[in-house]
C-alpha cells in the first residue's frame, strides 16, 4: 500500500540512514504477454511462474552471462539515491540492516534508532527483460521505496516504481518509467549474445529511478 509523503513530518527529517538497496535474487527473462502494455496489467514479474517454467533454460543462461559482467545494479542505485538525497539537502549515513530476503522491506527499524531521523529502504522486487508479441525484449525493473521515521517508527513515505512497459500484477505501481531506447533485443537468443548491452539496459534504470525518489522526498 502506498503512502504519500507526510510533508509536516518530513520537514523535521535532516539525517537519513540509507539502507543499501537489495535484490533481486535472480534476473528474469519474461514470458510472452501479448495483452499487456504500459496501461495494461501484465509484467515481467506478474508472470514469474510462467516465465521460469517457459524459459527456465534462458533464465539460467541469462543469469550466468549477467553474473560474468557483474552488473552491480543495487550498488549503483544506492550511490545514485545517496547523491539525490544529498542534493535535496539531507545528510546521508550508511545503515547496516540485512534484508530478511531479497526484494522485501523491513517492518522493524528499531536497530537503527539514534543513527538518523529516518531510514530509507529500497527493495528491487524484480529485474530482467520482458516482451510481448511483435515487440522486442526490453528492460523491466520494479522497486519499492519507503521512508520510516526512526523516532516514532511512523511510515512517512512508500511508493512503487516500474521501469518498464509492463505493469506488475503482484503490486500496484505508482509511477511507470519508460525504458531508455537502445536496449531492445529481438529475442532471447540475441539477449544472451550481448550480456554487456543487456546489463547496460538494466543499469539504465538507475538514474531515472534515483531522480524520482529525490524529487519525491525533496523538502517543500
Amino acid at each position: 500500500m502506498s503512502q504519500n509523503l507526510d510533508v509536516q513530518q518530513v520537514a523535521t527529517v535532516h539525517r537519513i540512514a540509507l539502507i543499501p538497496p537489495h535484490g533481486p535474487d535472480q534476473y528474469l527473462v519474461g514470458s510472452n504477454r501479448s495483452a499487456s502494455s504500459i496501461t495494461g496489467n501484465a509484467s515481467l514479474l506478474g508472470d514469474i511462474v510462467n516465465a521460469t517454467q517457459a524459459s527456465n533454460s534462458t533464465n539460467t543462461r541469462f543469469n550466468a552471462e549477467v553474473a560474468a559482467v557483474k552488473p552491480s545494479l543495487a550498488d549503483d542505485l544506492g550511490i545514485a539515491i545517496k547523491t539525490a538525497l544529498q542534493q535535496d539537502g539531507y545528510v546521508v549515513v550508511p545503515a547496516a540492516l540485512a534484508p530478511d530476503q531479497p526484494g522485501t522491506l523491513h517492518k522493524d527499524f528499531s536497530a537503527l534508532n539514534g543513527q538518523a531521523d529516518a531510514a530509507l529502504e529500497v527493495a528491487i522486487v524484480d529485474a530482467g527483460y520482458a516482451y510481448s508479441t511483435g515487440h522486442p525484449y526490453e528492460p523491466s525493473i520494479d522497486i519499492i521505496v519507503q521512508l520510516t521515521d526512526l523516532r516514532t517508527q511512523k511510515l512517512l513515505f512508500r511508493k512503487t516504481y516500474s521501469y518498464s512497459h509492463y505493469k506488475p500484477q503482484n503490486m500496484n505501481t505508482d509511477d511507470m518509467i519508460t525504458p531508455a531506447a537502445g536496449y531492445e533485443f529481438r529475442g532471447g537468443g540475441e539477449l544472451l549474445k550481448d550480456p554487456n548491452r543487456a546489463v547496460a539496459g538494466l543499469k539504465s534504470s538507475v538514474a531515472p529511478i534515483a531522480t524520482l525518489i529525490g524529487t519525491a522526498l525533496k523538502h517543500s
